[in-house]
């Protein structure tokens, strides 16, 4: 009789520990699956006319200010280029023709992430693009997005002939914006200028930053 209990007990142990054993591998998997549907994969492509209106919902939660203009000019450089545009911040004339502007996407979906663009401004137009338009859905850092999106903009403008590489982005206000701009800080742009918007009615300090580099060999 005592040794059935024994035979019993250590059967029911046995059991215990498999039972844990398989909920252990289940969790498991199930994480992993999760990291695996929510890591699918990423894909830069040149921003499309009919991406504009979800860009611009997400500009507007990332970005404070009145984004009415970037999307007047958005819509304006895609469909009818060849007309300059004046940014009243900085009093900077663009040239229109130069703008290029490309979103981040999940693979298989159709919902833009983050966005980045290229443009040039009259003054050196010859030597240097300018980024505009950087941003990463708030819900989407951690990623990987916005790193590439930059490295998407630096090879580009490599593309394009340009030795410098050259941004304006408003000083941080807090601990998030600092966060933000560490990644200028890691891809070596220099703040070169500090100055107050031409903004009035709201003004606020810019930085302009600047990157040295190389121009790619043609091929």
């Amino acid at each position: 009789m005592a040794l059935k209990k024994i035979i019993l007990s250590i059967f029911l142990l046995i059991s215990v520990l498999i039972n844990s054993y398989a909920e252990d591998c289940q969790n498991l998997l199930s994480k992993n699956a999760y990291k695996n549907f929510n890591r699918k994969g990423q894909v830069i492509r040149k921003v499309q006319l009919k991406d504009i209106p979800q860009l611009m919902e997400l500009a507007k939660s990332v970005f404070p200010k009145d984004l009415s203009h970037i999307e007047d000019h958005l819509n304006t450089s895609l469909s009818s280029p060849g007309h300059h545009f004046y940014y009243p911040p900085t009093g900077q004339v663009y040239v229109n023709d130069s703008f290029e502007f490309w979103a981040i996407f999940e693979i298989g979906e159709e919902t833009p992430r983050g966005a980045i663009g290229l443009y040039e401004i009259v003054t050196d137009q010859t030597e240097a693009d300018w980024i505009g338009w950087y941003f990463v859905d708030p819900s989407y850092t951690g990623r990987g997005a916005g790193k590439k999106l930059l490295e998407k903009a630096i090879e580009e403008s490599k593309k394009r002939g340009k030795s410098y590489l050259r941004l304006d982005t408003t000083s941080p206000q807090n601990v998030e914006e600092m966060k933000a701009q560490s990644i200028y800080d890691r891809y070596d742009f220099k703040i070169i200028d500090k100055f107050i918007s031409l903004d009035v009615n709201d003004p606020y300090e810019i930085w302009y930053r600047e990157k040295k580099i190389n121009v790619l060999p043609e091929t």
